[in-house]
């Protein structure tokens, strides 16, 4: 059987200072050698960022202060250097947050796709619960 590697993409969302998470998102970036954070894309002035395929985006959005978002990712390494560098400037999250999860499944084949359809019938009560009320697909 041939394995593949999914990637993922994430999206933070926080509110605090934005300049300052920017600043230490790129030099923690730099410390670790990770090219993709140190060369982070400050697009605030932007209502719609754009997507790179190598480096993460630091934008605003509608619900909250700010966003970043990430390349398509192999491991999470790379998220915790960018959650440091958004604690150490003091970011925050409340109950307008969220923290999105992209998965990519393009590489699934047809029973892989039917077997994730299942799976998420099954527990989709459950994924809901974990949510804060606020935040479930049941809110208008």
């Amino acid at each position: 059987m041939t394995r593949t590697h999914t990637t993922i993409g994430i999206e933070i969302e926080y509110n605090g200072q934005a300049q300052a998470a920017i600043t230490n998102i790129r030099d923690l970036g730099r410390e670790e050698g990770q090219r993709s954070v140190r060369n982070l894309v400050d697009e605030r002035t932007r209502y719609y960022t754009t997507f790179f395929d190598d480096r993460w985006v630091f934008g605003c959005d509608g619900t909250v202060d700010y966003e970043v978002k990430s390349h398509p990712l192999r491991d999470t390494a790379e998220i915790r250097t960018v959650m440091r560098g958004i604690k150490q400037a003091g970011g925050r999250v409340g109950s307008n947050c969220g923290t999105h999860i992209h998965v990519d499944i393009s590489t699934f084949s047809s029973q892989q796709l039917a077997r994730l359809g299942m799976a998420w019938l099954r527990y989709e009560k459950a994924l809901d619960e974990l949510q804060p009320s606020n935040r479930r697909a049941s809110n208008s």
